[in-house]
């Protein structure tokens, strides 16, 4: 007769994208999801994906594997977070826990932070990922400007730490104190 047992990866990943007229694309991303490595795995490819049919925390916005993350923090670089419902789910579908140096530093230079407290949740969320930049990206972002200072950006080439004397001691005596200690230890 020539019926299926299952629908085809192109099938289910049409059903599972919402749409105003079907109420069908919860179900059908279920099926696709429980049913992903007995039927789909083998012809599934993350990077091959067109159709925006996971869910993000943000209300009716849906995304393709690539275009979202599992990692909430990543949202502070305006970029889409997988529902919460799905995180621990959909690894094996090719969504990354955080985006890559190229996407984080294009969001960097394309959106840079416009006041101090966005800058330093930036700058924080930057840090974590510190370890996938490599060295030209970090010269790149020497003569870009995407600090802000008094409205308006500047580059970290142009610019300098603000710190309080109350802070510039402890962190001398700190700094004297430590290398005391490693002198005390090489010369014992």
């Amino acid at each position: 007769m020539g019926l299926q047992e299952f629908p085809t990866l192109e099938k289910i990943l049409e059903l599972a994208t919402p749409s105003p007229d079907s109420k069908i694309y919860s179900k059908a991303l279920k099926y696709f999801i429980d049913n992903f490595e007995e039927k789909f795995s083998n012809s599934y490819n993350s990077a091959e994906v067109n159709v925006a049919f996971l869910p993000c925390s943000d209300s009716d916005i849906y995304a393709k594997p690539s275009e979202c993350f599992t990692n909430p923090e990543c949202k502070i670089m305006k970029l889409q977070v997988i529902h919460q419902d799905l995180r621990y789910q959909v690894g094996k579908l090719g969504v990354c826990q955080h985006p890559d140096r190229e996407k984080l530093l294009n969001r960097l230079t394309q959106n840079p932070p416009q006041d101090k407290n966005n800058a330093k949740e930036i700058f924080e969320y930057l840090a974590s990922c510190k370890s996938c930049f490599i060295s030209s990206d970090f010269d790149m972002l020497n003569d870009f400007k995407f600090i802000p200072v008094k409205q308006s950006l500047i580059s970290p080439r142009n610019c300098f730490f603000e710190i309080q004397d109350e802070v510039y001691v402890f962190n001398h005596f700190l700094h004297n104190y430590i290398n005391s200690f490693f002198f005390s230890i090489i010369n014992i």
